[in-house]
């Protein structure tokens, strides 16, 4: 019988690709408690994701990053489950949440863009990146513009 690790292993092209032309993928922590997995890759489908590793802890004080809380997503949606591992590397990856607000213990992970088989594939910015990058610039021209008047009321 083959594993489901196995079968999503095999296919790492075909998941890029997928991902690429603007798919999405969802990843579920994976325990081997019956040892269904064997000694396969739980997340070797996505092979930035270089590490994971095994966790066993009920969820009830994890939180919800600044990422996560723009997908929508709210502290009670992060709590009250059940954690089998975490992530011990990200590949360029956002963490969405976080065991009890550890920035070193990633439980979930996501991002939109392109990747290949090294990780996320630098590109152009999403939209609120750039609108932060606008709004950033326009108080720097307002800071610029009070220091310019209040330099010549003082002359």
């Amino acid at each position: 019988m083959t594993s489901r690790a196995r079968y999503l292993n095999g296919r790492v092209t075909d998941i890029i690709s997928f991902l690429n032309a603007g798919g999405g993928l969802y990843a579920e922590a994976e325990s081997n408690a019956t040892g269904l997995i064997g000694t396969e890759n739980p997340f070797g489908f996505l092979p930035f994701l270089v590490t994971s590793t095994a966790f066993q802890t009920a969820e009830t004080n994890n939180t919800v990053t600044a990422f996560g809380a723009g997908l929508g997503l709210v502290t009670a949606d992060v709590n009250g489950n059940f954690s089998h591992n975490f992530f011990s590397s990200t590949g360029g990856l956002s963490p969405v949440d976080l065991f009890n607000g550890n920035p070193n213990i990633p439980l979930t992970l996501a991002f939109r863009g392109q990747i290949d088989t090294g990780g996320v594939v630098p590109g152009i910015p999403e939209p609120e990146t750039y609108a932060l990058m606008l709004a950033g610039l326009g108080v720097l021209g307002m800071v610029a513009r009070r220091r310019k008047l209040a330099g010549k009321t003082s002359a």
